[in-house]
């Protein structure tokens, strides 16, 4: 792994958390998911699979998934990944794990 190579991981985290601070706030906070998602669309499926997850579990998957991606060892990103990252990783999948549940609530 380089630079720049772990750079894009946490690249990926950052949009992330970036995501789901703008889907906390007003109306219409599907409709940016699907957009980034839309965007995005190598994503889809992970964040799709966080809504039925532990938000431990879906953290643990986001790293798995971001380590293949980048072609890494999941307990390289352990490393580049300090407590606070963790924590707002973790807040920002219980974020998007809302909204999928309210979204569900909506449709049903």
């Amino acid at each position: 792994m380089n630079m720049a190579e772990a750079l894009a991981i946490i690249k990926s985290l950052s949009e992330l958390e970036t995501l789901a601070g703008a889907m906390a706030t007003g109306d219409g906070r599907w409709e940016i998911l699907q957009d980034w998602l839309n965007a995005n669309p190598k994503w889809r499926r992970e964040i799709e699979s966080w809504a039925s997850m532990t938000p431990d579990a879906a953290y643990d998957s986001l790293k798995n998934y971001t380590a293949k991606r980048a072609k890494l060892e999941p307990i390289i990103l352990d490393t580049l990944i300090d407590a606070g990252m963790k924590f707002r990783v973790k807040k920002s999948i219980q974020t998007l794990q809302n909204l999928y549940r309210q979204r569900k609530e909506i449709e049903a």
